[in-house]
């Protein structure tokens, strides 16, 4: 991952910090019950959606197996969606500060933001004790259990003015050095 951050980065920029999120539980306090009920939410759809196609094919006179495979595949997929989204922040996020931008590869959303479209940033901690970096206006309204995902996504900017609406780091590691950089570089 230390690979593709120097890739992403420019000549000029200089790495100030560079962590990965701390340990946390996948079923942790603050994303058990919304993972429970997400769950439950796409197996009900899900098995509703391949009940009312089998229906509706039998009364067509066709039902095309392939679809119901390619139904129960995309079910398994967002089934396990939470639980490979923690994977991948616990084994393949790696965080950066660099004395120009963010960066966060590792995640589907690898990138980075400059820090001077960031308008508005604060540090959050959820239920379990989990400091977070909220960047932008939409990432200060989304509650903790929504942090996780939003940590792997790309950054959301508004089209409008360009700046940062939505940009997250999840489970930041207790470092001095890092709040330090973090207060200096952003308006926290």
């Amino acid at each position: 991952m230390e690979d593709k951050l120097s890739q992403l980065m420019e000549s000029n920029e200089e790495l100030l910090w560079t962590g990965r999120p701390e340990a946390f539980e996948t079923m942790d306090k603050s994303n058990k019950r919304p993972i429970i009920i997400g769950e439950i939410i796409k197996a009900v759809a899900f098995a509703a959606l391949i009940i009312a196609y089998l229906i509706a094919g039998k009364r067509s006179g066709g039902v095309m197996p392939g679809l119901v495979v390619v139904l129960l595949v995309v079910a398994v997929y967002a089934l396990a969606s939470p639980f490979l989204t923690a994977r991948a922040l616990r084994n393949k996020a790696v965080y950066a500060l660099t004395n120009r931008r963010l960066y966060r590869v590792g995640t589907t959303g690898e990138g980075y933001v400059d820090y001077d479209v960031i308008k508005v940033a604060a540090i959050r901690t959820d239920a379990d004790g989990h400091q977070t970096l909220l960047c932008g206006p939409d990432a200060l309204k989304t509650r903790p259990w929504r942090w996780r995902d939003l940590s792997t996504g790309s950054a959301a900017l508004d089209m409008d003015t360009r700046e940062c609406d939505r940009y997250v780091f999840y489970a930041l590691p207790k470092d001095e050095k890092l709040m330090a950089l973090l207060k200096e570089k952003l308006p926290l």
